[in-house]
């Protein structure tokens, strides 16, 4: 476990809240409890930026479900190609 993840705010949650049903997607109250529980966690940036980097194709990490997590890495490279 990264040394991040223990001053996550789910740590010791159940992880139902930011998992998909079976049928692979999540439900608007999940998305919703699992958001609210993101917005006040203090190591949301460093949850989300592992998810990315360990390429989580399931689950909600950092607010993030998986579509959400595909345009935040839409737009980091597209911040990146500006930049240069």
């Amino acid at each position: 476990m990264s040394n991040w993840a223990l001053e996550a705010k789910c740590k010791g949650m159940d992880v139902e809240v930011f998992m998909p049903n079976e049928d692979g997607k999540h439900t608007t109250l999940q998305l919703a409890t699992a958001q609210a529980i993101c917005d006040e966690c203090p190591v949301r940036q460093q949850c989300l930026d592992w998810a990315i980097e360990m390429n989580e194709s399931i689950g909600i990490y950092g607010g993030l479900d998986r579509l959400g997590r595909m345009r935040e890495i839409r737009n980091r490279r597209k911040r990146v190609k500006v930049s240069e």
